[in-house]
């Protein structure tokens, strides 16, 4: 996540999707280290086959779609720049 950090630079979207990144799995690394797993709390009662997760869980995964995102439409088009220019 560093390094990725260092390569985005000063892009807004691409620093707050590694620090939600950043911040899910400290969450989830602080669980795992006081108890020695991870609680996963939120379950959906209407929907049974529909995985069991927790806060640091839905922040990594934010994280990772805002990421996709930053890559795929802003890193995209700054490269399209540079081959073009």
């Amino acid at each position: 996540i560093a390094w990725l950090l260092v390569k985005i630079g000063r892009h807004p979207l691409g620093q707050w999707s590694l620090a939600i990144i950043l911040g899910g799995g400290i969450g989830n690394l602080i669980d795992r280290m006081a108890q020695g797993y991870v609680v996963d709390f939120i379950r959906f009662a209407f929907w049974d086959r529909f995985p069991t997760f927790n806060v640091a869980d839905i922040a990594i995964t934010v994280g990772v779609a805002l990421l996709l995102i930053y890559i795929l439409f802003i890193e995209g088009k700054k490269e399209k720049k540079r081959g073009t220019a």
